[in-house]
């Protein structure tokens, strides 16, 4: 099983980028399970990773949302999000996640770290229409408290990834 660490959105925030999500068709798959991952760890040894995380510690913060975005490869669009405002606090527990990942001797996948909520994933053929309509959709901010993330277990089943929350781990 896959492995992830991510923060979980309230329901009256997700409520709202669902709002925000293109009408489902061939080419653009709508993503069902909204998050807001902090690091991917493919698969890994569950136990490994709940006793690494056992004692993290961080403060709970407000994290807000705005506007909307693709990103690209090859000059088309992969996949669509919701973005998230530039926060201290945010950059912190992602730092210190990854240190902590780092010390237990996991691979830490070696990227930019640029927080976002995916809500939709382009495949070749999608309609660029409905991309621009997405684009220029004006988003008004959502704000809300994040007191805990999650460890989740990822499942391709019928080519669709599924979530299911494994453990919590709360502010302290």
């Amino acid at each position: 099983m896959r492995l992830f660490l991510a923060i979980a959105l309230p329901r009256d925030v997700e409520k709202v980028l669902r709002s925000y999500q293109p009408t489902s068709e061939a080419y653009i798959r709508i993503v069902s399970q909204l998050h807001l991952t902090l690091h991917f760890l493919g698969d890994v040894k569950l136990a490994e990773l709940e006793t690494a995380m056992s004692d993290i510690r961080f403060k709970e913060f407000k994290l807000s949302l705005d506007g909307l975005g693709c990103f690209k490869a090859n000059g088309k669009c992969r996949t669509l999000w919701a973005g998230v405002r530039p926060n201290e606090a945010l950059r912190q527990l992602y730092v210190r996640i990854g240190k902590r990942l780092e010390e237990a001797d996991f691979e830490l996948y070696s990227h930019h770290y640029s927080p976002h909520i995916s809500l939709a994933r382009c495949q070749r053929k999608y309609s660029e229409e409905k991309i621009q309509h997405f684009l220029q959709i004006r988003t008004e901010p959502l704000e809300f408290r994040v007191d805990h993330f999650l460890l989740y277990g990822s499942e391709i089943i019928n080519n669709v990834p599924f979530y299911r929350a494994l453990a919590k781990y709360g502010a302290k």
